[in-house]
Parts: C-alpha cells; structure tokens; sequence
C-alpha cells in the first residue's frame, strides 16, 4: 500500500490517527458525533505520545488464537500503514498551485489530467478536476474507505474528520463559516431543498426571474399545490433584470421569498444580488441565490451579499461529480429526506433531528466526492479567486470580441461587460446549434454545449427557439483556444 500511495504522490503524515475530534471541526459536526476535542495546534510531540501510548494499549490486547502468522502480519502492515497515511491537506494541495510571478496558465494547466487534443470550453456544464482534487478522492477509497458518524474504529474516524473537515473548507471558501454549510448532490437537490422545506402557507408569493435555470423554476412551481403563487419577472433591452418589477412585485405584498441567479448560465449576466438582498428584507421577503455560475468563476462572499439560502454546484468548481452545496444563514427549514444519521433520538411515535447540516445529510454521502469537493476549494484558494475571475472575464471579453467581428454570428449576452463572466452563448445563419456544436467536435476538436440549456422560457424571450451554442471558458483555457473557436464559427460560415 505504501508504494501505491507513493506512487501517487498522496500526502503522507507521522502524525498517527486521533481518537479525538479537532476543535476547528467540532463545531460543524453533530454533538452526538464529535468525542473528545482537542486542540488542532496540539504540537507534535503530544501527538507522538498519543502514538506511543495508543501502540501500548494495542500490545496488551490478546491475539486470537485462531489467527496464523501471516494473517497477522498482514494485519500489522495494513495497521501501520493506515495509522501513517493521511488524505491530503489543504497546506499539501496549496504548495502545489501558487505560481509566485502571476498566473502561469501553462504550470495550471499540467495539473488537469483531462487537458489533452480536445479544446474544452463547456465548463459550466462541469469542469475539469486537477490531480490534486482526484488523489484527494482516491485516497479516500484507498487508504480510509468507511462511513462517516458511525463508529469508533479507526477508519470512520479519519474518514469523519476528513468528511466534516471539508465542510469547513467550503463553507470558509465562501465565508459562510457563521452559516451552515450542507453537502448535497447537486445545485438542483440544494434548492428542492429550500422549495420543500421553507414555511410557506396558502396565499404566499415566490419570486424568481426569467433567467432562471430550470432547477430554479420547477421547485418553486410545484408549490402551487400548497396555494403558493410562483411570479416571474423580466428582463430590460440590455438583458439586465427589471428591478422595478420586481419592486412593484414586493411592494404588492405576501412575498415570503425571492429566488435568483447570480449569474446567467446562459447570457453570462452577473445580477445585483446585494441590491436584491436589501429590497427584499426591507419587504420582510428572504432571498435564496442560485450561485451555480457564480462560485466557480469569481470570488463570492456570501455575507457581504447579504442572502439567506445559497445554492451551488461542486463539479463545476473542479470537485467530483455528484456534489453540491447549500448554505443556510439561520436555518427555518425541514429536511427534505428522512433518515439515518440525521437524528439526535428516536421514539415510539416522534423524532428529534440533529442541529445544523447533518439534519440535511441523511444516509450515507458522498464522502469522497465531498472530501474532493475540499480539495477544491483549496486549490481555487491557493490560486486565489480574484485571480480566478480576472482571468475568466479576460477570456470572456476575448472570445464576445472575435465573434462578434464575424457576419451571421449572433450573440445572446449582457451588454454591460463589467456585468457579465463565463457563458457566451451564440446562433449561427444556417446552421442549427446541434449541428454546429456537432462540427465543432467532430472537425475541429472543440467541445462546446448547444441547446435549450435548461432555460427554455429564457430562449423564447431571446428568440432563440432552437436553443443556441454555448461556450463556458476556464480559467485553464488558453487565448489560443478562444481564437480557434472563433476561426472555427468563420470557416463553418463560409464553407455554408
């Protein structure tokens, strides 16, 4: 096992395993969970003690009898190599992509085991993983695969603290650390569950915008079944939100909650969610974001943005797939699915569940998906987020300009570039989208999305019936990759 893990460059630690919880992570985790605390900044020494003293408890137990020599050998390497092993840190990941002399796109770019011949441009569907993200994950199902809260051995312990300790890095990612951070599958499970769970009565009016994703427009829908009224409001000439509607909206009463994108996953518009946020607390409405566009591009501060709910997505900020996260400033809601790990006690005929995330997690997660959903947030933090966003809005304006420089090119996005970041979405004279995005693949080797993009009342307000091709740079796409795009749209054009 150890030359495996060296092999694969995983972060390795003398510290032995704890039979404690670290402070900094018993916070996040369910009381009934958390055992002893100690201190994270315990020095070294403490923690070889601990070694000494845990290895002197082990030779004290008597051995069975039935077991062989080799069974027990066995037994003993696998004990050692585990207690020596630990899943990367944020401090290992970080020393790896911090270029000193500004951003180095070529040193970024050798972190992505999936950057190869294909010119990857449909980031915002979901993003590619850096190796550090996937070794996270893979030491996970190889050196501590357990389940997480159940359990005193030493597996579940490494991998609970590993699994809370994520939650934490995200949550601090966002600076959403006075929150609650819970890990769903998902942007889309993230906001059922403020749809389901939410204290709406008969009468009450949600609001969202036509620029809404489907995720965030089907939930709040199905509420009519409660007496809830779903009202919808539009866009202006330059694809900005109408904010007088929506105040003549407020100002009508009996909004309980307004729910909005960040920003567009299909005009690129980055909205005025602090400006939202005060307009609806001043009509006592809470204000839920959808930040599934916003979070992997461009630094997000959830308290400076002053929202209630905040939902995103964890494969398109580098992580697994089939991870998400919800942030809950105070939580009012209920639990959208019922079960174990989620309860504090159970009776005859009642429950209590546990306080903060855990109430929102039940079963078993995706623990590696989330462990390597921490490690993402600690690789955009290494690199820095503002960086991040430099980057992503230069390559945005990049690519608007070449193509809007081509004849029967027709751009649906925001006007205001200081307003706008990642999806840049386009028709072409003649050809459909799924052709087009079809050739772009085939023939040139560039992958881009065509479609509705789960938008389909946006597309009709754009005119876009036939959906459109959307490209969703990177920040580890190259200039050049934007200019073979766009020398791409120029040729298929004139070959038409």
């Amino acid at each position: 096992m150890q030359e495996l893990i060296k092999e694969r460059g995983l972060d390795l630690s003398e510290q032995p395993i704890r039979r404690s919880t670290p402070a900094s992570v018993a916070s996040l985790m369910p009381e009934h969970q958390r055992g002893d605390i100690v201190d994270d900044s315990a020095p070294a020494a403490s923690m070889q003690e601990t070694a000494e003293q845990t290895k002197t408890e082990q030779t004290k137990k008597p051995q069975n009898s039935g077991q062989n020599a080799e069974s027990v050998s066995v037994n003993t390497e696998m004990k050692a190599n585990i207690s020596s092993a630990n899943i990367s840190s944020a401090e290992t990941i970080a020393s790896d992509v911090n270029p000193p002399d500004g951003f180095d796109v070529e040193q970024i770019r050798a972190d992505f085991p999936m950057i190869g011949d294909i010119i990857y441009l449909d980031s915002g569907a979901t993003a590619f993983s850096p190796k550090q993200v996937i070794d996270a994950a893979y030491a996970f199902d190889t050196i501590c695969r357990s389940n997480v809260g159940r359990g005193v051995h030493r597996l579940t312990r490494i991998a609970t603290q590993k699994y809370w300790h994520a939650h934490k890095k995200v949550a601090e990612f966002i600076n959403g650390s006075a929150g609650t951070l819970v890990f769903t599958k998902n942007s889309t499970e993230a906001l059922n569950i403020v749809a389901h769970g939410f204290p709406f009565t008969a009468g009450d009016v949600v609001v969202n915008t036509i620029l809404e994703h489907h995720s965030n427009t089907l939930p709040w829908r199905a509420l009519k079944n409660i007496g809830v009224t779903l009202r919808t409001i539009g866009l202006r000439e330059d694809l900005s939100l109408d904010m007088d509607e929506l105040t003549r909206i407020l100002d009508e009463g009996n909004v309980k909650l307004v729910t909005v994108c960040h920003v567009s996953n299909v005009t690129g518009t980055v909205n005025p969610v602090r400006e939202i946020s005060d307009l609806c607390h001043r009509h006592g409405a809470k204000l839920c974001v959808d930040a599934a566009q916003s979070v992997p591009k461009m630094k997000v501060d959830v308290e400076a943005l002053g929202c209630d709910y905040m939902a995103f997505s964890g494969h398109k900020m580098l992580a697994p797939t089939g991870t998400g996260a919800l942030w809950i400033k105070e939580d009012n809601l209920e639990p959208l699915i019922l079960g174990g790990g989620m309860v504090e006690s159970v009776s005859d005929d009642s429950y209590v569940p546990i306080k903060r995330y855990a109430k929102f997690e039940s079963g078993t997660p995706n623990i590696s998906g989330g462990i390597g959903f921490g490690a993402a947030a600690d690789y955009l933090s290494a690199i820095g987020m503002d960086v991040v966003e430099a980057r992503e809005r230069k390559l945005t304006a990049l690519l608007i300009s070449a193509l809007e420089k081509i004849e029967g090119v027709h751009l649906f996005c925001a006007k205001d570039e200081t307003a706008r970041i990642g999806a840049v979405s386009f028709t072409l004279d003649g050809i459909s989208p799924h052709e087009a995005a079809t050739v772009l693949d085939e023939e040139y080797g560039i992958a881009v999305r065509s479609g509705m993009h789960c938008a389909e009342p946006l597309m009709r307000r754009l005119g876009a019936v036939s959906g459109t091709i959307r490209a969703t740079p990177a920040f580890y796409n190259t200039e050049s990759e934007i200019n073979m795009l766009a020398a791409a749209v120029r040729e298929m054009l004139e070959q038409t």
